[in-house]
């Protein structure tokens, strides 16, 4: 089927995705974590709040109507003032939050998020360490806030019947509380069929049917937060057919390979690791372009195309980048999107920088020259052999002066 795609991800340009580790640490040490993320320990520092602060200020800068947050990590929780950060964040009226996090803070510190403007929460259920008590008392605390949460339940395979008792006890809770049920699938960039067997697959696709018609049979009447739908899983087929997938799904019906595709991957989104190192998605290829903590973004870098050399896109974030089967539409759409997103003194300064190194060029040519005229004897010919390097504009310039 991946043949006869030729497009795939969020042609909205107006919108920015930005994928933050406030840190890397965590607290669990889950045994399928492909962050192999280090514990959490008493001798860790952290990031100064003012630092990540003029981050936020550099991102808002980018010219978009909307700026969307997802913190992972690691737990971005253990970031000690992670909640100063989201408060700092939701004053841009154009900002969503979403937090990824195995919810082991307790109700007092959700409280304080879910009071925050455009905040939403993606509970990360580790069946190594969750307790479903705690997960259905979030979920309370959420509704009474009116906030839509997304419950991820990880499909660890080495916890067969635990998932399947967690989903069974989540689907009757759905009944009488409003929240999203997603089924992780974890495959650790491996194929499905050799982590899952048959039955299990089955059971995958079984209980999303289950899980449909509890939400048709219990509405949820309200805006379901962008991020949890699938409205950026967008394929286009070679027939100009527009489908809209599932992600879960497309990584079980194997359409997540974009490999030789070409993908914008800076025009909409941007993943900043703990350190402040900052690229154009999240993918594993996509190439380091500086330090956004301590640098200025370079925009020009940021939203270039490249080819992508991986058969498994699995990561929900590069859902939004824009990938290409054919590099003349990913050229036609990042010419007509580029000066758009790009700020104005951006482009002034580069253009100053540009003119600046011509300045540079021009001087040390006319002192190359200089070095050579005078092996001519004859000074006419001398200044002859000159006027022929001179650009327009210096030519302008001294005939600006004789008049004078």
């Amino acid at each position: 089927m991946n043949k006869n795609i030729k497009f795939h991800g969020n042609l909205k340009i107006n919108d920015m995705i930005i994928h933050w580790l406030p840190t890397n640490y965590c607290n669990y040490n889950c045994s399928y974590c492909i962050a192999h993320a280090p514990i959490v320990n008493k001798n860790i520092s952290f990031t100064d709040l003012s630092i990540l602060k003029n981050c936020a200020d550099k991102i808002f800068s980018i010219n978009k109507d909307k700026y969307t947050f997802v913190f992972s990590g690691g737990e971005p929780t253990i970031y000690p003032y992670f909640i100063d950060l989201a408060e700092y964040l939701s004053k841009n009226k154009n900002t969503h939050i979403y937090l990824f996090s195995n919810g082991h803070k307790n109700k007092d510190y959700f409280s304080k998020l879910f009071s925050i403007n455009n905040f939403n929460f993606n509970f990360s259920v580790h069946l190594e360490y969750a307790n479903i008590s705690h997960i259905k008392e979030l979920i309370k605390l959420a509704n009474t806030y009116n906030k839509y949460i997304m419950v991820s339940l990880m499909m660890n395979p080495d916890k067969k019947e635990k998932y399947e008792l967690f989903f069974d006890e989540l689907l009757e809770y759905r009944k009488y509380y409003y929240f999203g049920i997603d089924l992780a699938i974890i495959h650790n960039n491996e194929k499905i069929d050799k982590i899952y067997n048959k039955d299990e697959i089955n059971w995958f696709n079984n209980s999303i049917l289950k899980l449909k018609n509890v939400e048709e049979m219990f509405k949820y009447t309200s805006d379901i937060p962008d991020f949890f739908q699938d409205i950026n899983t967008r394929y286009i087929f070679e027939d100009d057919k527009i489908i809209y997938l599932p992600h879960r799904v497309s990584i079980i019906e194997n359409m997540k390979n974009f490999e030789n595709y070409f993908c914008v991957q800076g025009i909409n989104s941007m993943s900043i690791n703990h350190n402040g190192d900052y690229k154009g998605s999240e993918c594993s290829i996509s190439p380091l372009i500086g330090n956004i903590y301590y640098d200025d973004i370079d925009y020009l870098k940021l939203i270039k195309p490249i080819k992508c050399s991986i058969n498994d896109c699995n990561c929900r974030i590069n859902n939004y980048s824009p990938k290409f089967k054919y590099q003349k539409e990913c050229y036609n759409f990042t010419q007509i999107n580029t000066p758009k997103i790009i700020p104005s003194f951006y482009l002034y300064n580069e253009v100053c920088n540009l003119k600046n190194q011509l300045n540079d060029l021009n001087n040390k040519m006319n002192k190359i020259i200089d070095s050579i005229v005078w092996f001519i004897p004859v000074k006419k010919l001398r200044d002859n052999f000159r006027n022929k390097f001179k650009t327009a504009e210096q030519s302008r310039a001294e005939q600006s002066r004789a008049e004078q």
